[in-house]
């Protein structure tokens, strides 16, 4: 199939990322498309994600990377209103634990001692934006969640954050996208080595690796013309980068490598004496956000993710020992949680 079509915009790359990215710029007026090398959209991290849509509590205030956050979570509020997305505002709590004063080791997953205390958090908060941010005594907490261990010391309330549907959320950029006249390619894997860029023009170039069924082949283009190429691949990113800087006439790319993390959850099922309504959090280091306990929108405790380095760009196996420690660290929030009889499954997320 030849497209003849000149895009504005061709986003590489169809997780979350990049499909928020089709969606921005096609309801922009520019002409979008977006080339995914899976059979599906959303198969890797994106699609396994939490589903939190936090405010950025562990990103440094003044920074760039804090003040898009604030901006998304007033634009996601809305779009799900707007689009009839699943979701529930319901904020966070950010818990100091009697635990946290002791440094914990343990072979699967990754604990460091807290060094942060909960006025650091409110303090943070307060100087990012985040005004209605408050400070929680033990006893205020327990009263919002009275399922939670006696052994919270206290909290800082997060109002901002929302829960949604991991995959619905995810895969309703796509859709509005799509109706909005972005054109979608899935089974069409980037060749960084065979796609050309002129100076003003490139051509990006389907790599003919063997695996794509020829139904496929024949329903997409070989090759695409765009003005601007994104390089939204996740894990790939830094691959695609280093491929195509000499491509560029621009000089001043850096050099980078994506670093894979594995993010393993546990999902439990719960009742009137194990149910929450808010995001159960530790205090964030510079490296992690920690270990999350929350209700999804079904009725369900989830418990994670870890965030432990790996070499692997595409090992997604689940390990037995770290589930072991998620299920145990969730009852050591929720007591009164069966994580035996109301175990639901795992997930695992490569990030």
């Amino acid at each position: 199939m030849i497209d003849d079509a000149l895009y504005d915009v061709l986003v590489i790359g169809g997780g979350v990322v990049g499909l928020a990215i089709l969606r921005a710029a096609t309801i922009k007026g520019y002409k979008c498309a977006l080339v995914e090398a899976e059979p599906d959209l959303l198969s890797w991290a994106s699609g396994s994600n939490s589903g939190i849509v936090c405010t950025g509590v562990d990103a440094s205030p003044g920074t760039l990377e804090r003040a898009l956050i604030r901006d998304s979570i007033s634009c996601i509020r809305g779009f799900c209103m707007d689009h009839n997305i699943p979701h529930r505002p319901c904020g966070s709590l950010v818990c100091q634990w009697s635990w946290d004063d002791s440094t914990t080791t343990s072979t699967s997953t990754t604990t460091t001692k807290v060094t942060h205390t909960l006025q650091d958090v409110l303090a943070e908060s307060h100087v990012a934006g985040d005004t209605h941010a408050s400070m929680l005594s033990s006893t205020q907490v327990k009263k919002m969640e009275p399922n939670i261990s006696q052994e919270c010391q206290g909290a800082v309330h997060i109002p901002g954050e929302i829960v949604v549907d991991p995959w619905l959320f995810s895969i309703a950029y796509a859709v509005h996208a799509r109706e909005n006249g972005a054109q979608i390619f899935t089974n069409w894997k980037f060749d960084p080595l065979a796609s050309k860029y002129d100076g003003t023009i490139w051509t990006a170039v389907r790599a003919d690796d063997g695996h794509s069924s020829s139904v496929s082949l024949l329903s997409s283009p070989s090759s695409i013309k765009a003005r601007t190429i994104v390089n939204a691949c996740g894990l790939w990113s830094d691959v695609i980068q280093a491929t195509v800087t000499n491509q560029s006439t621009s000089s001043d790319h850096g050099q980078w490598s994506a670093r894979p993390r594995r993010g393993q959850y546990r999902l439990f099922r719960t009742n009137d004496h194990t149910q929450i309504q808010h995001p159960i959090q530790p205090i964030p280091t510079q490296r992690t956000k920690g270990i999350f306990v929350f209700g999804t929108l079904y009725n369900q405790i989830a418990v994670g993710p870890t965030a432990l380095d790996q070499e692997s760009r595409t090992d997604r196996s689940v390990d037995p020992a770290v589930a072991v420690d998620l299920a145990s660290f969730a009852k050591k929030v929720i007591p009164k949680l069966d994580t035996e009889r109301d175990y639901v499954g795992d997930c695992k997320l490569s990030r």
